[in-house]
């Protein structure tokens, strides 16, 4: 059933509220994301691992702590982080891809061109091998430049899956990092209220 609101400024007020936790919940992933924050260590052997969820490579417990930013550095942390994202969309292997596809065509021209000519000029000669030239030459080319194309496109297409694969992995490490931490909160926050 959905929510009674007694006046229109109740309905806003809980879609503002709304609107901060989404906004706070975005800049924090984004930070996460873009490895914004520090290692705050645990100060003894014997630690709450909720409180210190993270271990380092020498087994030393760890939390993490949003770094302190200005609005106006996050927006422009935002536009360098949607930079790198849109730039990694294509990598550095996709250019190879798309440049050994246009190796594929210009090789599979030249080619048929060689080919075309070669036969030619055989033909001219009067020898009837100008003939096996002229189709088997230019089913050679086609051949060879399909092969080659179609390796540029797999080099391409690997790319991509490998680009799309590391952000579900960096998204899911985002989600869960930042899971523990709004954990962390609401139990300082609980941990407040009953000092209280």
């Amino acid at each position: 059933m959905l929510k009674q609101y007694e006046s229109v400024e109740e309905y806003l007020q809980e879609k503002r509220q709304q609107a901060v936790e989404n906004a706070k919940k975005e800049r924090n992933d984004l930070l996460l994301r873009e490895n914004l924050v520090k290692r705050i260590y645990a100060s003894g052997p014997n630690v709450n691992t909720q409180e210190y969820p993270y271990t380092d490579a020498n087994g030393k417990r760890y939390k993490l702590q949003y770094l302190p930013i200005t609005d106006a550095q996050y927006e422009e942390v935002k536009k360098y982080a949607d930079m790198q994202t849109s730039s990694s969309d294509t990598g550095s292997s996709g250019n190879i891809g798309g440049k050994i596809k246009g190796i594929a065509v210009f090789s599979a021209i030249i080619l048929a061109i060689f080919f075309i000519v070669f036969g030619v000029t055989t033909l001219e000669a009067g020898l009837t091998t100008g003939i096996w030239f002229l189709i088997g030459g230019s089913i050679f080319a086609w051949i060879t430049g399909c092969m080659l194309y179609g390796f540029g496109q797999l080099v391409e297409n690997s790319d991509k899956l490998v680009a799309l694969k590391q952000r579900e992995k960096n998204e899911q490490n985002a989600c869960e990092a930042h899971e523990q931490v709004h954990e962390q909160v609401h139990e300082q926050a609980g941990d407040a209220k009953t000092l209280r």
